[in-house]
């Protein structure tokens, strides 16, 4: 007997993400599409349109402080939810977790997708006082932990996060955000690429930016460019980021799309991850790392110990010391002067995203937890 479309009829929640956030459109809502369900993906402030088989669904938000988006955007997105007559609801944000909790008192089998460990993520909060932060965690820890063991699954972007999430007795499973395959460049002739290294994302503070400005004021580097694509967060530290002399050696591109994003990757030499030791980024494993390896480029980050096991424990890039403006600018000269050890770095990073870290052995994962949940 075939499964009625009802029961096939799934919706993702966001009050935080874009509609065409990569983790939750273009691999999961997408894949989930392709396999055969019909998928609803609410988000606020988007345009409600068909897309890819997706239906995205925009909800009106109130301008202003994150105060009035957990207030107001988050009761929006669970009333619209709650009316859409899905069979399995998946929410991507904490701040949705009561939203959660009250579709699944009432009956529905519910996932929460947890893409980043929220507790180290609030102790890392420069806005939230400092004396605050902890009060915060707390609340936020056995909010988390109530809600956790109710859902039907709680999906991980990370290993770490899953065993967190396992020692709470939840039903668990990590899904990795490996890169989509049709997204890989085509091939990679590294004679054309130019004396300059990347950087693509969030440009913040904690994610070690000052520490390669500083890093481009040293004269190793004065041949070799930044090419920095991203929006900064706060604003002002932009700003902050032009007023060092290293700016001089920088490309900056803004916020760009993906297609341009590889484009860029394309030119570099060597892809930056240069993230301070933050507690929520130590254990976390950032989309830009495959991204880069994708792309054939080496990769230069911070010297965490997962990190350091998958980059430098598999050939494909150099660990510095977070902060260590020397020794960043050190492995940069390194990789942008020694064309054989860069090249043979950034081909084992591209066939080990080619042969094991790409979306296709996440999406049957996903797939097969949907799967399940319809027959339990």
């Amino acid at each position: 007997m075939s499964t009625p479309l009802l029961s096939k009829s799934v919706c993702h929640m966001t009050s935080a993400h874009t509609a065409r956030d990569v983790r939750i459109f273009m691999k999961e809502c997408r894949s989930l599409a392709a396999a055969g369900f019909d998928v609803m993906y609410i988000v606020p402030g988007a345009e409600t349109c068909m897309v890819d088989n997706v239906r995205i669904i925009g909800v009106d938000v109130k301008k202003g402080s994150r105060l009035k988006r957990m207030l107001f955007t988050t009761r929006k997105v669970y009333k619209t939810a709650k009316s859409s007559g899905a069979g399995i609801f998946h929410f991507h944000d904490p701040e949705l977790m009561i939203a959660g909790l009250l579709l699944k008192w009432s009956g529905k089998k519910v996932i929460y997708d947890v893409h980043e460990d929220i507790v180290k993520q609030i102790l890392s909060k420069e806005y939230i006082n400092k004396g605050f932060r902890k009060i915060v965690a707390y609340v936020i820890r056995n909010t988390e932990r109530f809600i956790a063991r109710r859902m039907d699954y709680c999906l991980t972007a990370t290993e770490s996060i899953r065993l967190k999430f396992v020692n709470l007795k939840a039903k668990t499973e990590a899904i990795f955000n490996y890169p989509l395959p049709e997204e890989l460049p085509g091939e990679i002739v590294w004679a054309n690429r130019k004396q300059q290294v990347c950087y693509t994302g969030v440009i913040t503070s904690q994610r070690g930016l000052n520490t390669v400005l500083s890093a481009f004021e040293e004269d190793a580097l004065k041949d070799i460019k930044l090419n920095l694509a991203g929006d900064a967060s706060p604003e002002t530290f932009l700003d902050e980021l032009k007023a060092s002399s290293g700016w001089k050696n920088v490309n900056f591109h803004g916020l760009v799309g993906r297609k341009e994003m590889y484009s860029i990757l394309s030119d570099s030499r060597a892809g930056l991850v240069p993230f301070m030791p933050e507690p929520n980024h130590i254990e976390a494993l950032p989309n830009k790392i495959f991204e880069y390896m994708s792309a054939g480029l080496p990769v230069i980050a911070s010297d965490f110990p997962m990190w350091k096991e998958l980059i430098e424990g598999n050939g494909v890039g150099i660990c510095v010391e977070p902060g260590r403006t020397d020794l960043l600018a050190k492995a940069i000269n390194e990789l942008c002067n020694d064309d054989e050890k860069a090249r043979q770095m950034g081909d084992k990073g591209r066939r080990l995203v080619l042969e094991k870290y790409n979306w296709r052995s996440e999406e049957i994962k996903l797939v097969q937890i949907y799967s399940d949940l319809l027959e339990l």
